[in-house]
């Protein structure tokens, strides 16, 4: 997750990328720092990419990677629960 300041706030942007590929595969950007932007951003790359369940997801440290909201989704879509 990154940030851009603007004149009238700040844009924070999460941005998903294949690391063999080094494409971007999804991202999310809100006026606010949010748990919800990682899930999104989580989303689109699951469904453009339809990844498979031996997938590796590396993430950053960060709070928002860590909530129950993202481990929740990131368990379900990889049909781990």
């Amino acid at each position: 997750m990154t940030y851009i300041l603007l004149q009238k706030g700040t844009l924070y942007i999460v941005v998903l990328i294949d690391v063999y590929t080094r494409k971007i595969v999804g991202w999310a950007m809100s006026p606010r720092m949010k748990d919800q932007l990682i899930i999104d951003a989580f989303l689109q790359a699951c469904e453009k990419e339809q990844p498979q369940a031996e997938l590796i997801v590396h993430m950053d440290q960060g709070s928002q990677h860590r909530n129950t909201s993202f481990q929740s989704e990131l368990r379900k879509k990889l049909s781990l629960v």
